[in-house]
């Protein structure tokens, strides 16, 4: 079984994935490296699009 891990501060919020991403979530903007080290940083207001990328990522 898979797990999702979250925690959440004031200041940030963190979401590790079980493909070994984790999301960071901190001043405006979600974070993530993917495990090849490609570095990905979207608006937050743009949840859809962090979607679509991690599903994609995921996926690969």
């Amino acid at each position: 079984m898979h797990r999702i891990y979250g925690a959440v501060h004031v200041s940030v919020s963190v979401l590790s994935l079980p493909s070994g991403i984790t999301v960071w979530c901190r001043s405006g903007v979600f974070e993530w490296s993917s495990v090849g080290g490609g570095r990905t940083v979207v608006p937050a207001a743009d949840v859809q699009e962090v979607v679509r990328l991690l599903l994609a990522t995921l996926h690969t």
